[in-house]
């Protein structure tokens, strides 16, 4: 079997997985990938916050332009609205990339 992009083949044989996830941290575009190691680690300031990563995810992925934004009601606001004792949450990295359009969970 040949493993999808974001997958590699699996040693084990006879655990019945032909294809592993590659690891949180790295990332993999190509078909047919033989072992973890080939598994492309992200580089400094890219995310790839997932299992299975195709994509790496930078800031060019986040709402533009980028600010630091806040949680009001699943609406992006400007973090500075807000007083520092009185500031809603942050989007977790899964809210913030459905934001996107396009993105596929």
């Amino acid at each position: 079997e040949i493993c999808p992009p974001g997958t590699y083949r699996s040693v084990h044989e006879d655990d019945g997985v032909p294809c592993v996830a590659c690891p949180q941290g790295t990332w993999s575009k190509q078909w047919h990938v033989r072992e973890k190691g080939e598994c492309v680690r992200c580089p400094p300031g890219i995310v790839c916050p997932l299992e299975g990563s195709t994509h790496p995810c930078s800031r060019s992925d986040l709402p533009a332009p980028y600010e630091p934004v806040v949680n009001v009601d699943g609406v992006p606001m400007a973090e500075y609205l807000f007083p520092a004792i009185r500031r809603p949450p942050l989007f977790s990295i899964d809210q913030c990339l459905r934001l996107n359009p396009g993105f596929a969970n």
